[in-house]
């Protein structure tokens, strides 16, 4: 579990494999992934593929291979 850097009241946690973000008690539809929570701000989750990393410890993976950042709804509706 990771509390917002930013907005006291939202959360995100894992839950067997899956991502819930939460908003004033309110969570969103869980995300499937198996990525590592590393920061929760600016209501993006960035996460780190360290499964994938430990397999390949030589460098051959490129960034964009091990970092997934996830926007909260709140984040999409406000950009549409």
């Amino acid at each position: 579990m990771k509390y917002s850097d930013d907005v006291p009241d939202s959360f995100v946690c894992m839950e067997r494999g899956r991502l819930y973000i939460v908003n004033d008690d309110k969570a969103e539809e869980p995300i499937m992934t198996d990525a590592y929570i590393s920061e929760y701000k600016d209501f993006t989750v960035k996460m780190f593929y360290l499964d994938d990393l430990m397999k390949s410890p030589d460098g051959n993976l490129k960034k964009d291979e091990l970092i997934l950042e996830i926007e909260a709804k709140i984040l999409k509706d406000i950009k549409e």
